[in-house]
């Protein structure tokens, strides 16, 4: 995975396949500290401490398709090759997951975000029943969709068609953009 919005994806498909109603994303950039921090949070089964600790092993996998599980390592590979850091956390099992990658904003071998829009976009319109809080910030600025306010919004009208799916990513990659013009 070349950018990191891919990243966000894999963590929020993990945490749908375990079970998660409520999805929280959130991306915040300091620039006097120079850091970009990407946080995933769900509500899904949680982890024991044997299970977060298997979980950033590339040959560990809880799924029966394959026999390897990229997704974490590489995004913690990822973090750490930038000068930044990478935690996963759990309360235990049925208390769902934090994930946590920090990354020097500045460093050379830091991934591009990549379409952030297009993947939050994706991940509320084709998880129709699934809570989604995304917040993006940078600075002391920041912007929040939530699926609650969509649906009130669009009063009704069904998340996964493909107008409003373009809609709603339209939305958030406007509005990041206002709030940090570097991003598209």
């Amino acid at each position: 995975m070349q950018e990191l919005s891919m990243h966000i994806w894999d963590i929020a498909e993990n945490s749908l396949r375990s079970g998660a109603s409520c999805i929280r994303v959130t991306i915040g950039l300091n620039r006097a500290a120079d850091k970009l921090s990407i946080q995933v949070e769900d509500n899904g089964i949680g982890m024991d401490e044997g299970t977060i600790a298997q979980a950033v092993d590339p040959f560990y996998t809880n799924r029966k398709i394959r026999k390897v599980g990229l997704g974490l390592p590489l995004l913690k590979q990822s973090a750490e090759q930038s000068g930044g850091g990478f935690w996963l956390f759990s309360d235990g099992i049925g208390k769902g997951s934090r994930v946590l990658a920090e990354f020097v904003y500045s460093h050379i071998n830091r991934a591009p975000l990549g379409d952030i829009g297009a993947a939050i976009g994706r991940l509320i319109c084709l998880n129709e029943n699934v809570s989604i809080e995304y917040t993006f910030s940078v600075d002391a600025d920041s912007f929040m969709v939530t699926t609650g306010e969509l649906r009130v919004v669009l009063e009704g009208l069904a998340l996964n068609t493909p107008e409003i799916a373009e809609a709603v990513s339209k939305l958030l990659r406007d509005n990041m953009h206002k709030i940090y013009s570097d991003i598209y």
